[in-house]
């Protein structure tokens, strides 16, 4: 889940008792009233009865034996919503009451309760804490369950269902704990997430409210330090990427309880603090809050500052408002692998690319899974369509997936040196975008399936200076004038399928580039790692148009070489007019997809697999249409690096020996 408006709130677990010292003033100020039938005003005291084995608010801090210790402060709020109000409300906003006292375990509470029915001595009110965000950001609390009915390829319906942002109180709210800075003070500021439930203990002609009520923590805390493998402390870490803990969720407040499907939740934490330096280590330590579950199997993934990178697996069981403190070590620098392997098949990490830089020039495996054609980029008078249709990338956006003309029509103009979308079968004119050129029809002897064969036309031929069509992936890392370190080969029709119907995972998902900039596409994996698990592509795609929350960070796993990721690259337009790339535009309503070819055609159509905004499919398309090859691996000496990584122009991904960089 990634929700595009999330409740990103003040925090802590905490004890309310008592009612002593509240105050009858009716001066406070409370939140917006528009549309409120009923108002009151709430006091309610707090004591943190703080003990060893729980702790209380606030504010969070470590003490000197690392422990979390915690006291109230002037100012912070609690959300106060009468649950008679239902999910039916017409309020905009949700009640808040503040603290009026600060350094101290007990604090008096201070606010108004507005409600669209009457609050009786007998409903109940439930509080959230904390009540208000960071104010910087938009975000919403409300959540509404939505549905929404998109065609496939093949015409056919699919309903999906999931919470979105409401503009209105809902008894429903969204928590997203998947981007924080490693800070206790954001935690306490954001993410210490409680709830509870009470009746009123006084209900005053007045319009005076009073209650006592019990809060539960919602998250526990987990500070980490971390060791590589000769027993050094790692310590500037850019980027701290958690894969496999619960990380979003959508809580009823009517109950305490989490409600919503798989739609509804992520399982990465992105940890990152000031881009242009490390995260501040609290005491050696850096801290997250998360959903507590029983267990978990956890990719936990550095990234420093001078670009290297670090991961582990770990196992580990959390317990709800819990702190947690861990050393993790013989962190590992990973390699780039050959290949990554899931439904029974050893998929490149990369697509099949052509790439142009200076003096190099380079046909193979991408340098990294993630890889497109301007992924990075912003668009240039070379991408205009047609050579005057102006392409246009919103402010503070980069990369080809966030490209357009006219009305976020998302269009451009292949570079012949920076291009991924292959007509099917075609070799000695790949670049040549005007003649459209693609295998016709192979041999009925070959099963009309090309994978590692070659072709003058539809001649086969073993001539290498004769061929100009067949698998272009074989064709070039098998090269006797070029040796490659792996070969590959176009993927088989049923190894696709497999992919999508037998992998164990299939999610939305994107990947942080080099560059800091993502790209969305589809990850598989044979893992049931962080909740991920069983067949979740029948509910995850189609996504629908707008949702881009729907995608989940797995940058970790990508790079510890776990999963395979396909980029959503679009499709090369097939007709003969210009050489126009469509689909992969992921803002305003387009239409993004990947498409990508398996060896075998269909009557005059290539087959392949597509996935996106409004399709799960498998079947056909024009062979003239360039599409993604994901090719398979066939063989090589796995002791060598990536072919990529003789390139200089990749070394900001790849370092000369093969191992990654960010």
């Amino acid at each position: 889940m990634r929700k595009q408006y999330v409740l990103g709130l003040l925090g802590g677990a905490l004890m309310l008792l008592g009612i002593t010292a509240c105050s009858d003033k009716d001066d406070f100020q409370g939140d917006k009233t528009a549309n409120a039938q009923h108002v009151y005003r709430l006091c309610v005291s707090v004591n943190n009865n703080e003990d060893a084995t729980t702790n209380h608010r606030k504010v969070l801090a470590l003490n000197d034996q690392n422990v979390i210790t915690s006291k109230w402060k002037v100012g912070d709020r609690m959300l106060a919503f009468n649950c008679g109000d239902g999910d039916e409300g017409s309020l905009e906003n949700y009640s808040n009451v503040e603290a009026e006292k600060g350094n101290t375990q007990a604090s008096t509470f201070n606010g108004t309760i507005q409600s669209s029915t009457e609050l009786s001595p007998n409903g109940d009110i439930a509080f959230f804490y904390p009540a208000s965000s960071n104010y910087a950001v938009n975000n919403v609390v409300a959540a509404v369950k939505t549905s929404e009915t998109v065609k496939d390829d093949n015409n056919n319906s699919v309903t999906i269902e999931y919470y979105l942002g409401a503009d209105k109180v809902k008894k429903q709210i969204l928590l997203n704990l998947s981007k924080q800075d490693g800070q206790l003070a954001t935690i306490d500021a954001n993410y210490d997430y409680n709830w509870g439930k009470t009746k009123p203990t006084e209900v005053n002609h007045d319009g005076m409210v009073k209650a006592n009520v019990q809060l539960k923590r919602l998250v526990s805390f987990w500070g980490l330090k971390f060791k590589d493998t000769k027993g050094q402390y790692i310590t500037n870490i850019k980027k701290l990427l958690i894969n496999g803990v619960k990380s979003t969720g959508v809580l009823d407040l009517t109950n305490g309880e989490f409600i919503g499907g798989e739609q509804d939740k992520d399982y990465a934490i992105d940890v990152e603090g000031n881009k242009a330096s490390a995260i501040n280590m609290e005491k050696g330590f850096v801290w997250v809050a998360l959903f507590p579950e029983v267990s978990q199997d956890i990719t936990i993934t550095l990234i420093t500052t001078d670009g290297f990178i670090y991961t582990k697996d770990v196992h580990k069981t959390f317990a709800s408002n819990m702190t947690y403190r861990s050393t993790i070590t013989n962190m590992k620098m990973p390699k780039a692998e050959p290949y990554v392997e899931v439904a029974g098949t050893k998929w490149a990490t990369g697509n099949f690319i052509h790439y142009t830089d200076g003096t190099e020039d380079y046909w193979g495996i991408a340098p990294a899974q993630w890889w497109i054609s301007n992924y990075a980029d912003k668009p240039t008078k070379a991408d205009y369509v047609n050579g005057t249709k102006e392409v246009k990338c919103d402010k503070g956006l980069i990369g080809s997936q966030n490209w357009y003309i006219d009305n976020y029509n998302g269009q451009f103009s292949a570079d012949p040196n920076d291009f991924d979308l292959f007509r099917w079968g075609d070799i000695s004119d790949v670049t040549n975008f005007p003649k459209k050129k693609y295998l016709a029809t192979p041999p009925a002897k070959d099963g009309y399936d090309i994978s590692m064969k070659f072709y003058e036309e539809n001649k086969p031929t073993t001539d290498r200076s004769k061929v100009t069509r067949g698998d272009i992936v074989y064709f070039y890392t098998t090269n006797p004038d070029k040796p490659y370190n792996y070969q590959y080969r176009y993927p088989k029709e049923e190894e696709l399928q497999n992919l999508m119907n037998n992998s164990k995972t299939v999610i939305p998902a994107f990947c942080y580039t080099d560059k800091g900039n993502k790209i969305y596409g589809a990850y598989f994996s044979d893992a049931t790692t962080g909740g991920i698990t069983g067949s979740r592509a029948l509910v995850s795609f189609p996504t629908g148009t707008n949702n881009l929350w729907k995608f989940e960070d797995v940058t970790g796993f990508v790079l510890a070489n776990k999963g395979l990721f396909l980029p959503m690259a679009g499709l090369l337009y097939a007709g003969t007019a210009d050489n126009r790339v469509q689909y992969r535009l992921v803002l305003k309503g387009s239409q993004a997809r990947g498409q990508y070819w398996s060896s075998r055609q269909s009557a005059l159509s290539g087959r392949g697999m597509a996935f996106g905004t409004n399709m799960w499919t498998y079947g056909i398309a024009a062979k003239a249409q360039g599409n993604c090859l994901r090719p398979v691996y066939v063989s090589g000496d796995e002791t060598k690096p990536l072919d990529a990584a003789k390139y200089n122009m990749f070394r900001s991904i790849l370092n000369a020996d093969g191992t990654r960089r960010f």
